[in-house]
């Protein structure tokens, strides 16, 4: 959940926390939620708990269901 790597690889996605926020907004109209966390690239966005700090504040906002994928280049 690093702003600064997402606008690196993502420049017109909306930033991280706001993706979050939007999982609690969409559980509040009565919506199932699901989080992808993908791709994982090695050496990027791969490090000791990311993945776990990601499905925990998703978790909290009521997101159902997560899922993630590595990266293969």
């Amino acid at each position: 959940m690093r702003p600064r790597l997402a606008r690196l690889l993502e420049p017109r996605a909306p930033r991280p926390d706001l993706r979050i926020a939007a999982v609690e907004e969409l559980h509040e109209a009565g919506l199932a939620v699901g989080v992808s966390a993908s791709p994982l690239v090695p050496g990027i966005t791969d490090g000791e708990g990311e993945l776990e700090a990601v499905a925990g504040r998703s978790e909290k906002k009521r997101a159902r269901s997560g899922f993630s994928r590595e990266c293969c280049f």
